[in-house]
């Protein structure tokens, strides 16, 4: 395995009032180039605001990974990418995880096929301004 590929980055964004903690490793950032940017036959790049830990949100995306089959079944299994820990639910918190990847991989904010999300509000707005190509 390659060392970069597989190491941990964390970045803790504290501004005016809130607090963001990002969670992922290159191998994650790859997985979503490979696997949500491919014309043809691609994944949704899914984000959910899923639990609430005490004060702060855990942000979620997901994607399926196009190369492994579930044994038995004709479907590819879902896999987790980049976390985020938010301290608000506002565009500006959820924007940071896309900022970064987009930092991190640059052709991600063109390329990006399509997302999906629970239908919340800022969390759209944050897809939207950071993923150019899905507008």
């Amino acid at each position: 395995m390659d060392g970069d590929e597989d190491r941990f980055h964390q970045q803790f964004i504290k501004t005016a009032g809130t607090i963001t903690h990002l969670l992922f490793n290159r191998r994650q950032v790859n997985d979503i180039k490979s696997f949500c940017t491919e014309f043809g036959k691609s994944s949704v790049l899914s984000v959910d605001v899923t639990f609430k830990l005490g004060p702060i949100w855990e942000m979620v995306t997901m994607h399926q990974n196009l190369i492994l089959r579930r044994k038995g079944q004709q479907n590819n299994p879902v896999i987790i990418g980049p976390v985020a820990l938010v301290k608000d639910k506002t565009e500006k918190s959820y924007s940071h995880l896309f900022k970064a990847l987009v930092s991190e991989e640059p052709s991600l904010c063109q390329s990006i096929k399509g997302s999906g999300s629970d239908g919340e509000i800022n969390l759209e707005k944050a897809l939207d301004s950071s993923f150019q190509q899905m507008r």
